[in-house]
């Protein structure tokens, strides 16, 4: 009686197995193609608002002001800017 019930069980078992493996297969695969769209059809609408990816600079600061840039006499380059004290000067590069 106990072997007949394992050779049943077991079976049973094997079969439940099986039929899980290839729920899962297609459930996922449906999950997995309802977030591709999900993705493409949000994508799709940036793209039609005209929302452009920006790059990604992480360390790069932009100046908010950039100083002018001048020429002197003997091809150097200076910008002008003024002391704490209010008296003009030439920073030289």
């Amino acid at each position: 009686m106990k072997e007949i019930l394992v050779a049943t069980t077991k079976s049973t078992y094997d079969q439940y197995k099986n039929k899980i493996d290839t729920e899962n297969v297609v459930t996922f695969g449906i999950i997995f193609i309802f977030l591709f769209a999900l993705l493409w059809f949000t994508l799709a609408l940036r793209r039609k608002n005209g929302v452009k990816r920006k790059t990604w600079k992480p360390f790069q600061k932009q100046p908010n002001n950039p100083p002018d840039v001048f020429i002197g006499k003997r091809g150097g380059r200076y910008t002008e800017d003024t002391t704490e004290e209010g008296r003009p000067y030439r920073r030289y590069f």
